[in-house]
């Protein structure tokens, strides 16, 4: 019997903490869509539902280039350093991204104090950033505990981390604002939430004042290609916006555009789910075996595809169902983004970043915002917000297949052992019939 039981808890252990972490990121997604439809069923006017909004822009826009890239590269440098060197490497980094993570906060504070009349974009007030930009940026650097629990194999404490997380966050925010009907209540018990996981963090992480020699040094090195490539990546969001109001200054354009500018749910979180676990798998080998993301994609693509081709035969009565007849050409932005499912689980950046060749991402991250951009502006002429849509899905199968095709040309590593080569395809034909055929499909519901 207590062989039994061992061996159950064994297998529980080797389960996988991987599974459990792209999990815990789906929970993530879901506690998003939750918060949204309390705040919608809630008392909150526009103006505030909208001002939450913006908080969360601001707090993307000081953390989403720097914090993962840096998180990512701790991952690669850190399991490639003996094991009694990496609790003070883990440390240094912590205390790093606590500095780091402080300045973004106060570069907030100076954003909302600081709003000349002549500035382009709204900020919110200075008293809702202090209290949402300090859950915004605990929440994030706390997310090193996360990654900390994959890399140490601990399931079970990601599993209890991330409920408890959840549970939390949507108490905190959801109960105030329920029962005072006001923002700054939620904001304050977001602050609250915030707080319970940088606590959390300090406990586990226990970060120290950072050093500039050894394992840090290498950790910069890998981090900072990352960090540029991710800056420039996430402008695609901006010049995306850009475009539009260069072409439709009354930003009735954008506002379609926008609502229809997302993917499957989930597909993206499973997919960074899997770019993290690969990248924990790799690195630290001298001959990474790469077939792990063909495995990977041959896997996730046959689960989500055939969702993906739900969604573009109900995108024209869902989202007139859901939004108005104002947002029906908003289906079809739908419908071109859907067909980026196929490049995001070509896993070709966690092989590159395991090769420790950050510079490829970051050189090839450049030519596709300078391609997005490009394309954008010639598209947008001739097809409105849907030429913007499909300029992003061009760009985005540029930076897979110039990453395939550098890992070919200078490791030697094959597409054929990264990708189903000829499922892609198969799927990707599959995705351009059914959204040839999606508008067919009446868009009224019936009476």
């Amino acid at each position: 019997m207590t062989v039994s039981r061992a061996s159950l808890v064994q297998a529980w252990h080797h389960w996988d903490a991987s599974k459990v972490f792209r999990a815990h990121l789906i929970s993530r997604q879901v506690i998003t869509i939750l918060i949204t439809w309390i705040l919608a069923r809630s008392s909150l006017s526009l103006d505030d539902i909208g001002t939450y909004e913006l908080l969360h822009l601001l707090g993307y826009g000081l953390t989403f280039f720097w914090l993962d890239a840096a998180l990512r590269g701790f991952t690669k440098v850190n399991r490639e350093l003996p094991e009694g060197d990496r609790t003070l490497f883990t440390r240094q980094v912590a205390g790093t991204l606590a500095l780091a993570s402080l300045g973004a906060f106060l570069l907030g504070l100076f954003l909302a104090r600081w709003q000349p009349s002549s500035f382009p974009f709204g900020i919110p007030a200075e008293g809702s950033w202090s209290l949402f930009g300090v859950f915004y940026l605990s929440f994030h650097l706390s997310s090193m505990v996360e990654v900390l629990y994959l890399q140490q194999e601990r399931p079970a404490s990601m599993m209890a981390w991330s409920a408890a997380s959840g549970l939390a966050q949507l108490a905190l925010l959801g109960i105030p604002v329920i029962v005072s009907g006001s923002l700054e209540a939620g904001l304050a018990g977001l602050a609250l939430f915030g707080l319970m996981r940088l606590l959390w963090f300090l406990r586990y992480c226990r970060p120290v004042w950072p050093s500039f020699r050894g394992a840090m040094g290498q950790w910069r090195s890998v981090s900072w290609p990352l960090a540029l490539s991710g800056l420039i990546g996430g402008s695609a969001v901006l010049i995306d916006g850009f475009v539009i109001m260069a072409f439709s200054p009354e930003g009735s354009d954008y506002a379609v555009y926008r609502y229809g500018a997302r993917e499957l749910p989930f597909a993206i979180l499973v997919a960074t789910g899997l770019e993290w676990v690969l990248l924990d798998r790799l690195s630290g080998k001298t001959e990474p075996d790469v077939i792990q993301a063909k495995r990977f994609a041959s896997k996730w693509l046959l689960r989500l595809v055939p969702l993906a081709v739900l969604a573009m035969l109900l995108s024209g009565p869902a989202f007139v169902g859901l939004y108005g007849e104002r947002f029906a050409e908003s289906a079809a932005i739908f419908r071109i983004y859907l067909l980026l499912i196929l490049s995001r689980f070509v896993l070709s950046g966690p092989i590159l970043i395991a090769l420790g060749d950050t510079k490829a991402i970051l050189s090839i991250g450049t030519l596709e915002a300078l391609l997005n951009l490009g394309l954008s502006w010639w598209w947008v002429g001739l097809w409105g917000p849907a030429g913007v849509a499909w300029a992003t899905v061009a760009a985005f199968f540029f930076d897979k297949l110039a990453q395939l095709f550098w890992l070919r040309y200078k490791y030697g590593i094959p597409a054929s052992r990264i990708i189903p080569i000829w499922e892609v395809i198969a799927y990707g034909v599959l995705l351009l019939l059914i959204y040839q055929a999606a508008p067919l499909i009446p868009v009224q519901w019936p009476e």
